[in-house]
């Protein structure tokens, strides 16, 4: 594969390098709280997945709606806590989006 820069026709035209995988994520879920108190920890690594693109974009979507810092959770609820690649926010039940929902129980599930 060519990872080059080409000049065609005198046009000034110069292509940057070809792009061969999607850049790593690092998805972490800590998952605390529920009736039993339980903490629950897993990660997913996206680099090498089939799938990359797909995570990527919940783990974007999830972001996009989470606060700052620990949300007011209800009793025997579970709160969240969500890093991506070092950036940390936090969600708690029952004001978490479909996206959130979704990718916390994909990491906690297909994690390790």
């Amino acid at each position: 594969m060519f990872h080059g820069r080409v000049a065609r026709g005198g046009s000034g035209f110069r292509p940057g390098p070809i792009r061969t995988r999607t850049e790593a994520m690092r998805i972490q879920v800590r998952r605390t709280g529920g009736f039993a108190g339980i903490e629950r920890y897993a990660e997913v690594e996206t680099l090498d997945r089939a799938d990359a693109e797909t995570w990527r974009a919940l783990a974007e979507r999830a972001l996009a709606d989470a606060a700052g810092a620990p949300p007011a959770g209800v009793p025997d609820g579970f709160g969240y806590e969500l890093t991506v690649d070092g950036h940390t926010v936090y969600c708690s039940d029952p004001r978490l989006t479909d996206e959130q929902r979704e990718l916390f129980s994909r990491v906690l599930r297909e994690g390790a």
